[in-house]
């Protein structure tokens, strides 16, 4: 014991803060705390206070340097009775039980553990049980690694140049501008002892070379990868994975006996899962092996079969196996034996299903990243009882169920067997028939949300559209790639409003600019909603000319149609396009007044709260500050009224710009706080970033620097995160308030400041925000 006097606290700290307060001095954040203890992240933060209060200080800092002072981290290294610390990795806990593989475990264990295998490949076919198997290895190994354990996924991924940012997304990594992910991967990793578990890299072999600059770059680094095949690179150790072990049918041993062999022990506890009742008997053991055997011992395949126990026997499985063992053996020429394998295996469930069950199954596969029972039921109408036919798929694992946006189920296949499907529709020649249903169904949806978008019940549409996105992608990418023009523009207009709400990515100008290639198939009236959605959609992305000559065309159409509500929304995106252009203000202000006259006898919120706000950046623009505040002011109490809390959020964000302009920069600041901590509850992450980077101004104004220089770096990093870029005005504000802060503090201290803040985790971002809090440091290395 430290023979420093500890001066007596307002109240005795308990064993639980004794516990936080070490780790806090020891400079973890409160999540790292948060998992070292398995508490919550609020929980920490909780605990934080009442440490505080009882040392009578005001930040870690100082916590940290009083404890040192009196003597309270003594036994640090002995932790309260009933606080472990937590295993340090992000393996999933595993819901049934590993069979066998004992030798393949200890074999690779023994690989991982000497110096001169860093890379080990588990190798072999889709289904054999690699990622298990890989999984059983690595979690043996926590114990060794005392930086972790950490599973990377590449399976939703196909571009070999987005491995080294989804490894960085496991590390929770935030990336400076002057770095790239695999850069920032290398700083983090030199010092580390670590395992990293790399699962499904098949499709990114391009990507191989990346592993070995890692380990070249960190000496204590290890690397375990599941691939179906080696990635042949220098160092690599590939280690094949065999099936399970099987029987001799020829030499059967008694049924106590049988269970040694993995593949029947496999298959018994998948069945029991399937009917808790069912036993390895003399009358099944023939059976069961000869299944076994007939699917060499993948466990896919055996799991597959198992499950059928709940409806057949054993002996009637075999039967039907039996009857589909030619194509079992016998795979497509020209791909890979391993390929041909796995085939087979799905081939063979595939043929177990009713034919209305099979014809289901390969419709089905025309949607993206899942569906609802709803969307299954429409794109697949011509088959009766649709939702007994996804329990049914379900059952037979050729399905997954999970809970999906506002608790509806979503269905989904995994990304093997989904293709399997898709060759399945492709040579029936139906592929184009249920993909023109299933861009119809999106339409439909997409039509049904875009009036919700604005108003109070725009954040279920939005969670909506965004659940169902890859479907929406995959219908736009049909439907203007030639499959139907009309279906693709309308779908495009649709989700005008949506592009909006999730500020300009790469993805909504690709559609626009796609769809303005090919706008001459459109009629008159979807021309003129083209144009709008594409005038909206490039004046976000910084090209206002463009936006304005659409506009123009689209305002000219709805003027000729007699389209009153058209005809207000393109007089406002067109005056939009003018914002900044002094030469045009006298026009713009003109179109955004007709506009917003329009709209009011139209009686429409969400176009007048568009119009208003329009205006206002007009006015900002121009320098006339009386003018935008007064119409900002009007869209606020519009919006408050229809519930368009999104609006809401950046109506704040604008107010807070409009009167630091003025000089009211607490009022400012106020306003600021208001828009941030909707935005932040709304999860609309590039409002976030735009008010993180407007509250630079105002705490500049008032001497806090330091804080605006970090914000600035915490606004660009959360962009960049979220692949959205400021829009061009907004732009503009952002540098401008860059400027002054840099002035103020010069260019080390705000490179540095700003370099604080590129590292910061976004929630952390706004917490230092609102609340000036210390700024959570994140390693790099």
């Amino acid at each position: 014991m430290s023979n420093r006097r500890q001066t007596s606290l307002v109240e005795p700290l308990s064993e639980r803060e004794r516990a936080i307060l070490r780790l806090l001095a020891d400079g973890l954040t409160n999540r790292e705390i948060a998992d070292r203890l398995y508490l919550s992240y609020e929980t920490v933060k909780w605990y934080n206070k009442q440490i505080y209060a009882k040392l009578g200080v005001a930040n870690r800092t100082h916590a940290a340097s009083l404890a040192r002072e009196r003597g309270l981290l003594d036994g640090e290294n002995t932790p309260p009775a009933g606080v472990s610390p937590r295993p340090r990795h992000n393996l999933p806990a595993q819901v049934t039980t590993f069979i066998g593989r004992e030798t393949q475990t200890s074999d690779i264990a023994t690989l991982i553990r000497d110096r001169s295998a860093r890379l080990v490949t588990l190798t072999g076919p889709g289904g054999v049980g690699k990622t298990r198997l890989a999984l059983e290895v690595a979690s043996g190994l926590s114990p060794e690694f005392s930086d972790g354990i950490h599973l990377v996924n590449l399976a939703p991924i196909r571009q070999p140049d987005r491995v080294a940012d989804t490894i960085v997304a496991t590390f929770n990594l935030d990336i400076p501008a002057e770095m790239s992910a695999s850069e920032m991967l290398s700083k983090y990793l030199q010092e580390r002892r670590m395992l990293l578990l790399i699962d499904n890299f098949e499709q990114v072999l391009e990507a191989a070379p990346l592993l070995v600059d890692l380990l070249s770059a960190a000496a204590d680094l290890k690397i375990l990868v599941t691939s179906r095949e080696a990635l042949g690179v220098y160092g690599e150790t590939d280690y094949p994975v065999p099936p399970l072990s099987l029987p001799n049918i020829d030499h059967l041993e008694a049924v106590s006996d049988s269970l040694q062999y993995n593949s029947i022990e496999l298959f018994v506890q998948r069945a029991r899962a399937a009917k808790p009742r069912f036993r390895m008997s003399e009358k099944n053991l023939e059976p069961v092996s000869a299944i076994c055997l007939r699917l060499d011992g993948l466990p896919l395949a055996i799991e597959l079969a198992a499950a059928r126990t709940k409806r057949l026997a054993p002996a009637e499985l075999l039967k039907q196996l039996d009857q589909s063992v030619a194509a079992l053996k016998v795979g497509p020429r020209g791909v890979p034996e391993r390929q041909r394998t796995l085939q087979a295996t799905i081939t063979w469930s595939y043929d177990l299903l009713t034919h209305p069950e099979q014809a289901l199954f390969a419709c089905l596969s025309v949607f993206q990243g899942g569906f609802t029972l709803g969307a299954a039921e429409r794109v697949a109408g011509d088959y009766v009882g649709v939702e007994d036919g996804l329990e049914s798929l379900v059952g037979k694992n050729l399905l997954v169920q999970r809970g999906g946006f506002a608790e509806a189920y979503r269905f989904r296949m995994l990304e093997t067997i989904h293709e399997y499907a898709r060759d399945l529709l492709s040579e029936g020649n139906e592929l184009d028939r249920y993909r023109h249903r299933h861009a119809e169904y999106f339409v439909g949806l997409g039509e049904r949300a875009a009036p919700n978008l604005r108003g109070s019940e725009q954040g279920y549409w939005i969670g909506r559209l965004e659940a169902d996105y890859e479907n929406i992608h995959s219908a736009l990418a049909w439907a203007l790639g030639g499959g139907n023009w009309e279906l693709g523009l309308r779908l495009m207009v649709s989700m005008r409003d949506y592009w909006y709400h999730q500020g300009p990515t790469a993805d909504s100008l690709r559609w626009v600019e796609l769809a303005l290639d090919n706008i001459e198939h459109a009629s008159i009236a979807l021309r003129a909603n083209v144009g709008l959605c594409a005038a909206h959609v490039l004046n976000h992305h910084g090209q206002p000319d463009r936006g304005n000559a659409v506009a123009t065309n689209s305002l000219a159409i709805y003027r000729d149609l007699g389209d009153l509500q058209g005809t207000a929304w393109a007089l406002i995106f067109r005056s939009f396009t003018f914002v900044g252009q002094k030469k045009k203000f006298d026009e713009a202000i003109s179109n955004c007044d007709e506009g917003i006259a329009l709209f009011r006898e139209l009686d429409d919120e969400a176009g007048l709260a568009q119009a208003l706000t329009i205006k206002g950046e007009i006015a900002r623009f121009q320098g006339e500050l009386n003018l935008a505040e007064d119409a900002y002011r009007e869209a606020l109490e519009v919006t408050l009224q229809s519930g368009e809390r999104r609006r809401q959020s950046i109506l704040y964000g604008y107010l807070d710009m409009v009167e630091y302009l003025i000089g009211n920069f607490g009022e400012a600041e106020a306003f600021m706080s208001e828009g941030l901590q909707l935005a932040w509850a709304l999860g609309f992450t590039h409002i976030v970033a735009l008010l993180l980077a407007a509250l630079a101004g105002p705490l500049g104004r008032r001497g806090d620097p330091t804080q605006a220089a970090t914000l600035l770096g915490s606004s660009a990093t959360l962009r960049r995160m979220s692949g959205t870029a400021a829009e061009a005005t907004d732009q503009l504000v952002i540098d401008g308030y860059a400027a002054v802060v840099r002035d103020q503090m010069g260019e080390r201290a705000f490179e540095a400041a700003y370099s604080e803040g590129l590292l910061m985790d976004s929630k952390d971002a706004v917490v230092y925000a609102l609340e000036g809090s210390t700024p959570r440091r994140l390693p790099v290395g």
